[in-house]
């Protein structure tokens, strides 16, 4: 499938410098494997993603090079903080000193995601992950995640708010399908109708009634996130 060109406003698609080449299922579980929880795969093989105040569009080149596309006016800010939130630690060493010579399980899930790492995540986001994981599944933390943005964040920086007339809310319609033996979400929204909010600050988030952050789907985990 042919992926089509940024909208207008945003920058053109740029190679990541010094990044690896990756397959489609490292990258997927590499941002939507369970470590961060606001990147949203698109049906034209994009992904689109948030992290404090980035938003930022990947993909892969037919050859797996990795290129990345942004909001025109934060694209400098975005491209030099980009390595860092996907490759900033230095896991080569220690993958190396793991147990995967003797281990042959471990070895065949280093040969099913060559190149993947930790991602290098905002703490406070991290954390509010963590706290809204408990006894539910990726996709279940990812709707919280996106409601706390949605009701309690607020745009990103350079973008126009998707509640605007020029810029109407899409309705995400899911496709299931398997990657690597396991589902994976693809939504049928374009980029330049869906951009959302960025996630709200622990100071912001200390404003917000614990009623008001169960109505985000977190149910018993509000009151840890309250507290």
């Amino acid at each position: 499938m042919s992926t089509p060109a940024p909208p207008s406003d945003w920058s053109t698609w740029t190679p990541l410098a010094h990044a690896p080449r990756l397959s489609p299922a490292t990258l997927a579980e590499l941002v939507d494997g369970g470590q961060a929880f606001r990147w949203q795969r698109l049906v034209d093989d994009t992904w689109l993603g948030h992290w404090a105040d980035h938003l930022v569009r990947l993909r892969l080149s037919p050859a797996g090079t990795l290129e990345w596309s942004a909001p025109a006016a934060r694209a400098a800010h975005t491209g030099e903080a980009l390595s860092a939130y996907l490759f900033g630690h230095d896991t080569a060493a220690a993958i190396d000193a793991l147990p995967w010579r003797s281990d042959p399980h471990l070895a065949r899930c280093l040969t099913a995601f060559p190149g993947l790492t930790i991602l290098r995540q905002p703490f406070g986001e991290t954390l509010l992950g963590f706290l809204c994981s408990a006894t539910k599944q990726i996709v279940q933390i990812k709707q919280m995640i996106a409601h706390l943005a949605e009701r309690h964040g607020s745009p990103f920086p350079g973008t126009v708010p998707a509640s605007t007339p020029e810029k109407a809310p899409a309705t995400p319609n899911p496709i299931c399908h398997l990657i690597s033996d396991k589902p994976v979400l693809t939504f049928d929204f374009k980029v330049d109708t869906f951009l959302g909010n960025r996630l709200p600050t622990w100071s912001e988030l200390a404003k917000v009634s614990e009623s008001d952050l169960r109505a985000c789907l977190l149910g018993f985990r509000a009151r840890y996130i309250h507290q």
